[in-house]
C-alpha cells in the first residue's frame, strides 16, 4: 500500500458508510494524522490500525478522519 503524506491528494473510497456519509469518490488533502486510541479523534469506519488521517475535503468546506483503508493516493 502507498503511503500518504502530508499534503497530500487523496481521493476517498467508496464503501457503504461513504456512501451514506456523501464522501465516496471525493477528493481531499490530507492536514495530518492522529493515534486515535491516545487523542480520541472520532475516526469513520473504525479504527483498525490506530492511525488516521485528517483530511480536508474543499467541497464539502469539512474535515474528517479516516483510516488508511478508505483512501486511495491521488497523482497530482
Amino acid at each position: 500500500m502507498k503511503k500518504i503524506a502530508f499534503g497530500a491528494t487523496v481521493k476517498i473510497v467508496s464503501t457503504t458508510i461513504t456512501k451514506e456519509r456523501g464522501l465516496a469518490g471525493l477528493l481531499g488533502e490530507v492536514l495530518g494524522t492522529s493515534i486515535p486510541s491516545s487523542s480520541g479523534v472520532e475516526v469513520l469506519g473504525g479504527k483498525n490500525d490506530d492511525v488516521a488521517y485528517g483530511v480536508y475535503i474543499e467541497d464539502l468546506d469539512e474535515d474528517y478522519w479516516l483510516p488508511r483503508e478508505l483512501l486511495e493516493p491521488v497523482n497530482d
